[in-house]
């Protein structure tokens, strides 16, 4: 079981998201995409808002109301 309150780094939350390192900067800069913590300069991820931003962003089509994966 994975700990939610561990912190990651730049890298392992692009590769949980499936985007590339530089996409996550620009989002930063841009002050959109998944929540982030600095901490002494360094950027950090935390997995349970990564895990939390992934669910949020997931989309299901549906056909006649019914969800299908």
């Amino acid at each position: 079981m994975t700990n939610p309150h561990q912190k990651i780094t730049p890298a392992e939350a692009a590769k949980l998201l499936g985007k590339a390192e530089s996409t996550l900067a620009r989002e930063r800069s841009r002050g959109t995409g998944c929540p982030y913590l600095k901490i002494n300069g360094k950027v950090r991820y935390l997995r349970a808002d990564v895990e939390a931003y992934l669910a949020q962003h997931t989309t299901r089509h549906t056909i006649g109301g019914r969800s299908h994966d």
